[in-house]
């Protein structure tokens, strides 16, 4: 995959987010409410992770192949993509809301 056709990739799933904006939302309010407990007692962090924990399994399990074979990313495998880049791709947009909760949470 060259450089071009991976920032193409990054394009589409910016555009066409494989995370539901629900999902997004909850884990926004949960790492508010995390945040808020973490700085008020932090003995009770493991609380507050639990819930992130649970939505980033949710986010991160989002599935290629489903939606793949429905033909929801012909865009992208009809156009010399692999399939492996595209779905490396697709796991780290749905990551990233969940991998930013959690280095938000960190700091």
């Amino acid at each position: 995959m060259t450089v071009r056709q991976a920032h193409e990739v990054l394009r589409f799933f910016r555009v066409v987010s494989p995370v539901p904006a629900l999902l997004k939302t909850g884990i926004a309010g949960v790492t508010v409410v995390g945040a808020v407990i973490v700085l008020q007692a932090p003995s009770l962090a493991g609380r507050a992770f639990a819930p992130l924990l649970l939505l980033q399994m949710f986010a991160a399990s989002s599935g290629f192949m489903v939606p793949a074979r429905r033909g929801h990313y012909d865009l992208l495998l009809t156009q010399r993509s692999a399939r492996v880049p595209v779905a490396l791709v697709h796991w780290c947009a749905s990551v990233a809301p969940g991998l930013a909760a959690w280095l938000c949470l960190g700091l």
